[in-house]
């Protein structure tokens, strides 16, 4: 039986089928970005924080994000009472709205149908922003640990939106676990999906800034294990 810890990064054919919906929108998704590009609002963001979209970093180290909408399910919910009755008891309409959602409703509508089943999609979905010639050192996300005592995970999918490739150069995420190191370049229209315990660097070597769609799904390891197993 494959064992979580045995992939750097997960499959979305094989794995979570259900996200074809992301690739299948993207054209009509990217062009409602592009529109309205200008008006998005960005906060700087900073490992100490991770994805935290309620802090602010003290200091701008190239790491920009900028929200669409989280899960009620994960703001209000005692973490102890967390387990799947409660997951499924949670719907689109259970999610908190940003302004980010309102401008753009596509992208909202299509994440929401993206969402595979028994996991929750919208833990944090947000922008993520990558200055130009900036990496993001080697770290893992100090999110999951408190969902880890219920048994649940929180699985990171980075949706390429507005990259711009170079001759020479590359935008890519890297994951290391133990001597396994394994790099993916960052590519629109392309999904990287990893567990944020995994260690990892972002790495954007371009002229322009790598702007993916960041969205944290919420899936209890027995759900992940009988997807990488089936």
């Amino acid at each position: 039986m494959k064992k979580i810890t045995d992939f750097n990064f997960f499959e979305w054919e094989t794995h979570f089928p259900e996200l074809y919906v992301l690739k299948e929108n993207y054209p009509q998704v990217k062009a409602e970005y592009l529109a309205n590009k200008d008006k998005i609002r960005w906060e700087n963001m900073h490992l100490d924080i991770g994805y935290n979209l309620h802090q602010k970093a003290p200091e701008d180290v190239g790491w920009k994000m900028s929200p669409l909408m989280m899960s009620k399910l994960i703001t209000l919910l005692d973490l102890d009472a967390l387990n799947m009755e409660a997951v499924k008891k949670f719907t689109d309409s259970d999610a908190i709205y940003f302004p980010n959602s309102r401008m753009l409703p596509l992208l909202t509508e299509t994440i929401e149908k993206a969402q595979p089943k028994n996991t929750i999609l919208k833990v944090r979905n947000g922008f993520s922003l990558l200055d130009p010639k900036t990496v993001l050192d080697w770290h893992v996300d100090n999110d999951n640990p408190k969902y880890l005592k219920n048994g649940f995970l929180i699985i990171r999918i980075l949706w390429g939106m507005d990259i711009e490739p170079e001759p020479g150069k590359d935008s890519f995420l890297e994951i290391s676990y133990k001597n396994r190191v394994e790099r993916r370049s960052s590519l629109n229209n392309e999904m990287n999906i990893f567990w944020g315990l995994m260690k990892h660097r972002a790495v954007n070597q371009y002229s322009t800034p790598r702007v993916v769609i960041a969205m944290d799904m919420l899936i209890h390891a027995n759900e992940l294990s009988r997807r990488i197993n089936s």
